[in-house]
């Protein structure tokens, strides 16, 4: 009525365009009435509050629950049912605060419920702490499950760990929408390449099993698979599936609608997590018909393999069938010292290929079967080429594909050089990569493929026909951790043969010549590097070696006492894990080497420290440390030791004689360095060379003395074997007098030698002779 003009402020004096001035500062009534009665409608909406706030108010209240999130506002309900908008805390800087006061309150039972956010899922602790003041069962409710499995695990812990009077019950809570599998199927797959407790059975004591929400498996593809290609032809529905509440139409069009339809890109046709994504762009009704088709198909597929005995986690069968396997040699490989259970290897030669008689028969039976159904169709399946070139030779590949009974689409396939396939292929790759030709011109192409095959190299062509398989069978539960550490430190390195599948040490079952071998497939790259490492193994635990790992705190100073005692000796008291527990060790350090000394049932074992990898003085891996075998001593099992044997006057006259090299100048008849280095500290001021006589000149011509014009060894090994000798000698004096000077975590003395006053005290003093 006011030519269509609508404001409610005051406006300038202008001219609209539509003719009509509107004087300043005026108002025009009909744009008040309608900005009243659109207040008027808005607070009469129920608007519901957000799923935070409605969990909050209808637990309690702020009194009874506490909210751990990074929110710095909410809405919560006063006593007097009013809603009001209040502030948590001071503002953003305090919500870490608040949070803090929330948590003590939940673990004190002043709060009995908590809700946490993904804001808020690290640093906190929400479980039954032993001896607190809330020690009662924690029910962990999860209503939104992350994208991210990894955050999935950061929220679960906050309820779940150490020093807790009772695990917590875990709920999670999913609506029947099939597009929400999507979550659950991500973070089940997820938590299984994590390494997590997601069984009910032998993976874990007793919970949720995530494994019915993984349907991003090889099983879960293929089901997929033959559900694109069952709704595209739109003639028959796949067995096992619920028909009633299925209408091909509708799945035929809400495909369509998500982009996955006839004309989807080939590598959607097996992408289970793209095809769950698409889902939720679905209506509610044919988003459930849809995914209850697949999970449908899913069931029944894992329902046939497992009642064929295909469908195994543990145990997987290989080459089984019509393939050729002969056993080659069984070797034995490991003895457990202590309860003598062994491990042997068993190497297997496997001819994978069929010959083109037995492709024809197999291709003829198949026609005859097909014949023979009442409900007979056309028979689908022959002799096939491929379109491209095989990777890596200069030729094309060949194939007999024949339909599966029952399953329209699927086909299964053998090669000439590899036989029968566990993959089964699609009728639309079939038409897409293969051509099919007639059986004459495929004949003598098969047969040359089939002969040339039982040549090529089996580690540099995965078409070999003949291949050898070695199986590490026994007693495997004792020694699985030492493989695996081999095996998952050689597929880490890359280009050694292991591929990743080998990496998940799955336990294989064969058959050949009557015997039945379950064990681990061993790659040939590892077979050389696990013995070595079950050798080491044994050795510990048959004592005859101690596995030593020096502590980081002793590693960290060794680097200063090597420079402040490269020409002056030292020893210091350490700390490292000998076997499973720790120990206090001594290390003498002269000339840039460290020689360690080791308690080991009441004795000292001397060894010197090997260098790292990476040019430490003292290697931060693990390293083994020979046990002295004493005869008699049964502590150590399967220890050779060999008997004292008569000397006759020869050997007593050649074991007498000193060795005719360099080191004889340096040597003494009047005390044993033993003897001379008994004062305290260690320390001998004995001259290292000399006659019964006395101390001899080292002059020039002392060196072409005919004692000393002998073969002698290099200067380096004389210096070597003085410094070990006399570090072995400071080590035992040491150890008899049970007075060790120095820390693990004290600081290195000065080079000028003078003795630490402090409790770390040093000692700097050393054999003159050096």
């Amino acid at each position: 009525e006011d030519g269509g003009v609508l404001s409610s402020q005051a406006t300038p004096l202008k001219d609209d365009g539509v003719g009509i001035i509107l004087p300043e500062g005026s108002t025009v009534s009909a744009c008040v009435e309608l900005k009243e009665a659109l207040l008027t409608r808005v607070r009469l909406l129920d608007v519901p509050n957000s799923a935070l706030d409605m969990f909050i108010d209808e637990l309690g209240g702020p009194t009874a629950v506490a909210e751990m999130t990074g929110r710095s506002h909410r809405i919560i309900r006063k006593e007097n049912g009013k809603i009001v908008h209040e502030q948590r805390g001071k503002g953003e800087s305090d919500v870490e605060r608040v949070n803090v006061t929330e948590c003590r309150q939940f673990q004190d039972g002043k709060k009995l419920v908590s809700i946490i956010s993904d804001a808020a899922s690290v640093g906190i602790s929400l479980h039954a702490k032993r001896g607190g003041n809330n020690e009662r069962r924690r029910v962990h409710l999860t209503v939104e499950l992350p994208w991210s499995a990894d955050k999935a695990v950061q929220q679960l812990g906050r309820s779940h760990r150490s020093n807790q009077s009772s695990a917590p019950m875990y709920k999670l809570i999913v609506t029947e929408l099939g597009g929400e599998k999507r979550f659950c199927s991500a973070v089940a797959k997820r938590l299984q390449s994590l390494g997590a407790l997601t069984r009910g059975d032998r993976r874990a004591a007793t919970g949720q099993d995530l494994q019915e929400f993984n349907v991003q498996t090889a099983m879960g593809t293929g089901a997929l698979k033959k559900v694109f290609a069952s709704i595209d032809e739109g003639l028959l529905f796949l067995p096992g599936t619920d028909t009633a509440k299925s209408c091909m139409q509708d799945m035929q069009e809400g495909l369509e609608m998500i982009g996955l339809g006839p004309g989807r890109k080939e590598n959607e046709a097996g992408n289970v997590s793209r095809f769950l994504s698409r889902l939720l762009g679905l209506p509610v009704g044919v988003q459930n018909m849809v995914f209850n088709y697949f999970m449908d198909t899913l069931s029944h597929d894992i329902g046939v393999a497992e009642k064929e005995g295909n469908y195994s986690d543990a145990i997987r069968d290989l080459y089984g069938g019509d393939t050729e396997v002969s056993l080659e040699k069984s070797e034995e490989f490991y003895t457990d010292p202590i309860t003598s259970a062994t491990c042997s290897v068993h190497t297997l030669k496997v001819d994978k290929g069929i010959t083109w008689a037995d492709a024809l028969a197999r291709l003829r039976q198949a026609q005859s079967s097909n014949d023979l159904q009442e409900d007979s169709q056309v028979f689908k399946g022959g002799f096939y080429e491929s379109k491209n070139m095989v990777p890596g030779r200069n030729a094309t590949g060949w194939m007999m594909a024949i339909q599966k009974s029952n399953s329209p689409g699927e086909y299964q396939t053998w090669r000439p050089n590899t036989g029968a396939s566990t993959t089964i292929l699609m009728q639309d790759d079939l038409k897409f990569k293969y051509s099919k030709r007639e059986e004459v011109v495929a004949e003598k192409l098969w047969t040359r493929v089939y002969e040339e095959s039982k040549s090529w190299d089996e580690k540099n062509d995965k078409g070999a026909r003949v291949l050898t398989i070695r199986i590490l069978s026994g007693s495997l539960i004792p020694i699985w951790d030492q493989i695996h550490e081999v095996v998952q430190r050689a597929s880490a390195r890359g280009g050694l043969g292991v591929t990743a599948s080998q990496a998940n040490m799955k336990v294989v079952r064969m058959s050949a010549e009557g015997q039945h071998f379950i064990g681990l497939r061993l790659p040939l790259a590892v077979i050389h590097s696990v013995k070595k490492q079950l050798d080491n193994h044994a050795n510990i635990l048959a004592g005859k070696v101690l596995k030593v790992t020096m502590d980081p705190s002793t590693l960290a100073a060794v680097p200063a006492y090597i420079a402040n005692h490269y020409l002056q000796a030292g020893t210091y008291k350490g700390k490292a894990m000998v076997g499973m527990h720790s120990s206090e060790v001594i290390m003498h350090f002269f000339g840039g080497n460290v020689t360690l000394g080791l308690k080991h049932m009441g004795e000292t074992i001397t060894h010197v420290a090997p260098k790292g990898k990476n040019g430490e003085f003292v290697s931060p891996t693990s390293f083994l440390v020979p046990v002295p075998v004493k005869i008699g001593d049964t502590s150590v099992k399967g220890a050779k030791v060999e008997t004292v044997t008569a000397l006759n006057e020869k050997m007593l006259k050649k074991a007498k004689t000193p060795a005719k090299t360099m080191l004889s100048f340096f040597t003494t008849k009047t005390k044993d360095i033993s003897e001379t280095e008994g004062g305290e500290g260690g320390a001998s001021n004995s001259q290292s060379s000399g006659s019964q006589g006395g101390p001899q000149k080292r002059g020039m011509g002392s060196f072409f003395s005919p004692q000393s014009s002998q073969k002698s060894s290099s200067s380096s090994d004389s210096k070597k074997a003085r410094t070990q000798s006399s570090a072995v000698a400071a080590i035992k004096a040491n150890t008899k007098k049970g007075a060790f000077f120095g820390g693990g975590g004290g600081k290195a003395a000065s080079s000028s030698g003078a003795r630490s006053s402090s409790a770390a005290e040093v000692d700097l003093t050393a054999d003159d002779s050096e």
